[in-house]
């Protein structure tokens, strides 16, 4: 028999992992003296042990190895627990990979951060549009007025440049407020309960065009606000996109979208 320095020296495991083992019950040494407490082992306890480190470098707990060092558990059980701990690797692997894309994307953003956007202040004519206001549940909801718009534009009409306004004053993930606008030539009538033929008045306007995907586009937008309060200025009223280039179907990490985005200001003061 070894005494447990040299067990631990020929196993290259700590003498204090080998007393956790003892206290746990998963290896018990074949004799204790009962005078001095000193612990010894025998050559045929390396089998329990190597079983122990490769369930341990399987990632599985104390805990669990000690029900798998029983004599009456069966191949089935052992494999069944043994399919749960792949599961759970393998969905932690999921998550980390999530992760990942999540650094990456936040890297992208930093790098992306000192892009030197081409903001202006100026002037927006008064414009002729089609307008449908609603409350929608997500943002993503947006073509859907969009829809109802164009089914109800007589067809010459077809080739307006889409726009949103946003009316919520804080951000919303539902019930939000928003109002489609589909530019016109001029007046028209439409026969349509929801929607309504309006001019929208002359603005003074903080424009800066993005060029990108749409989760990304809060980059723009703190330009944008940094601009304004740099120059002096402050928002005088809702927000609005105008949607010069959008390809369909619709992605929102499309990098190809061209998005105008507009917010009313005076001088602040």
């Amino acid at each position: 028999m070894f005494k447990i320095g040299e067990f631990s020296k020929l196993t290259q495991i700590s003498i204090r992992m080998l007393r956790h083992y003892d206290e746990l019950g998963l290896l018990i040494p074949a004799y204790t003296d009962p005078t001095s407490g000193y612990r010894f082992y025998t050559a045929q306890q390396l089998t329990c042990l190597n079983r122990i480190r490769a369930l341990q470098d399987l990632g599985l707990s104390l805990e669990q190895i000690g029900g798998l060092l029983t004599d009456d558990l069966s191949p089935a059980e052992f494999r069944a627990m043994l399919l749960l701990k792949q599961a759970e690797v393998q969905d932690r692997i999921a998550q980390e990979q999530t992760r990942l894309a999540r650094i990456a994307l936040r890297l992208q953003q930093i790098e992306q951060a000192d892009t030197a956007y081409d903001i202006r202040l100026k002037q927006v004519e008064p414009q002729w549009v089609a307008s449908l206001r609603d409350s929608i549940e997500a943002y993503g909801e947006l073509g859907v007025l969009y829809q109802e718009i164009y089914g109800a534009l007589p067809k010459p009409t077809l080739d307006g440049i889409p726009a949103a306004i946003w009316h919520d004053e804080s951000y919303r993930e539902s019930q939000i407020d928003v109002e489609a606008l589909i530019f016109l030539r001029g007046p028209l009538t439409i026969e349509h309960p929801r929607i309504q033929v309006k001019e929208v008045p002359a603005q003074r306007v903080m424009s800066l065009v993005y060029e990108g995907a749409f989760d990304r586009i809060e980059l723009a937008y703190q330009a944008v606000i940094q601009w304004i309060e740099q120059q002096a200025y402050r928002i005088s009223g809702p927000n609005r996109e105008v949607y010069l280039h959008v390809a369909m179907p619709f992605r929102s990490d499309d990098a190809s979208s061209v998005v105008e985005i507009q917010f009313p200001v005076t001088p602040s003061l």
